[in-house]
């Protein structure tokens, strides 16, 4: 991976942890929450001759091990998995280059627009045709 895309993920990467700090999801809070998936509980209800009565709390397993999957992937215990970003080519493009492309984008995106119709209706001494 060359120089350019390397520094862009790992800008997203701490843009998305600065926003989810920012939501209140610090590591700290993240980690709580993991820590009380792996203690998750479930009641369950049961029919007992027409009677519904639930359990004693029991062990969640399903969420207590996708806590533990997230735990060692967390700890890098699992390779990482690998995402493909797919990026244009610019780091063969001098600034120049780059701002011209940004520029022509931005120029087809405005043309591509709807345009707005400020539509007033018959002026003064004028007659609106219709057509039938």
């Amino acid at each position: 991976m060359n120089d350019t895309r390397e520094k862009l993920l790992q800008s997203l990467g701490t843009l998305l942890l600065k926003d989810l700090d920012e939501a209140g999801l610090t590591r700290k809070k993240l980690i709580e929450k993991l820590g009380e998936e792996l203690e998750a509980t479930e009641v369950k209800p049961f029919n007992h001759n027409g009677t519904i009565i639930y359990s004693k709390p029991l062990p969640n397993w399903e969420i207590r091990q996708k806590a533990r999957l997230d735990i060692q992937k967390l700890c890098a215990f699992y390779p990482p998995e690998k995402y493909q970003l797919q990026l244009p080519p610019l780091s063969n493009m001098s600034d120049e280059e780059l701002d011209e492309k940004i520029k022509a984008l931005l120029d087809k995106e405005r043309k591509d627009e709807p345009k707005a119709i400020n539509y007033q209706g018959p002026q003064d001494g004028e007659i609106e045709e219709t057509h039938e």
